[in-house]
C-alpha cells in the first residue's frame, strides 16, 4: 500500500508465512514447546521481515527497472543486520534457564530465515510463478514530505559533539544501574506472593 500496489503487502504477507513456517517447523522439528517467550517470536520475525522488505522496497521505488539489482543492492546490509541479530539472541544459548535458550534459538533461527526467504525464496517465488517482480510504484508511493526533509538534515559540528558526550556520559554511568529484577522486590512485604 505505502509503496503504491497492493503487490507489495501480498509479497511482505508471503514472506512472513513462509519464514514463520519455517520457523516454528523447525520449533516443531526439535519437539521445543511454544512457552511464554518463544509466542512472541513471531513479532520478531515480522519486526525483521518488515525491516528488510521495507528497504527492498525503497530501492524499488528509487530504480524502478531493476527488481533483481535492487534486491541484491540491500542483500549484504541485509545478511550483516540479520546474522548481528542471530548472534545476539544466540548469545541466550549460554543460559542456564532452558526457557532463555530456547528463545535465544528459536530467535536466531527466526532471523537467519526471514533474511534468506526475503532475498533467495521471494525472488525464486516471483520468477518461478512468472509474476511481476516491481511491486514498488513510485507515481502511485506513498511518500511523506517529512522524510524527504529529514534526509536534508544534519546535526551541525557542535551537536554532533554533545551527542557524543551524551553517550560517552551514558556509558560512563552504566556501573551506577541498580537492577531489582527478584520478584520478591515487587511486591510489598505481606503480600500474599511472600
Amino acid at each position: 500500500f505505502f509503496y503504491g500496489t497492493w503487490r507489495s503487502g501480498g509479497y511482505l504477507i508471503l514472506t512472513l508465512t513462509i519464514s514463520a513456517v519455517l520457523t516454528f517447523g523447525g520449533l516443531a522439528l526439535f519437539n521445543a514447546p511454544i512457552d511464554m517467550l518463544s509466542n512472541s517470536v513471531f513479532l520478531l520475525l515480522c519486526v525483521a521481515g518488515v525491516e528488510d522488505f521495507a528497504f527492498a522496497s525503497h530501492q524499488h521505488l528509487l530504480r524502478p527497472r531493476s527488481w533483481k539489482a535492487n534486491l541484491k543492492r540491500v542483500l549484504v546490509p541485509g545478511l550483516f543486520t540479520s546474522v548481528t541479530t542471530a548472534i545476539g539472541f544466540g548469545s541466550l544459548l549460554s543460559s542456564d534457564i532452558a526457557l532463555l535458550r530456547r528463545f535465544g534459538a528459536t530467535s536466531a533461527w527466526a532471523a537467519i530465515c526471514e533474511w534468506g526467504v526475503t532475498f533467495f525464496v521471494l525472488p525464486s517465488l516471483i520468477r518461478m510463478f512468472r509474476l511481476k517482480g516491481n511491486w514498488a510504484d513510485p507515481a502511485r508511493a506513498i511518500r511523506p514530505k517529512i522524510f524527504a526533509r529529514l534526509a536534508g538534515v544534519s546535526l551541525p559540528r557542535s551537536g554532533a559533539f554533545v551527542a557524543i558526550a551524551l553517550l560517552l556520559g551514558a556509558i560512563a554511568l552504566i556501573p551506577r544501574l541498580r537492577f531489582y529484577d527478584s520478584p520478591r522486590d515487587t511486591f510489598r512485604p505481606g503480600h500474599p506472593y511472600w
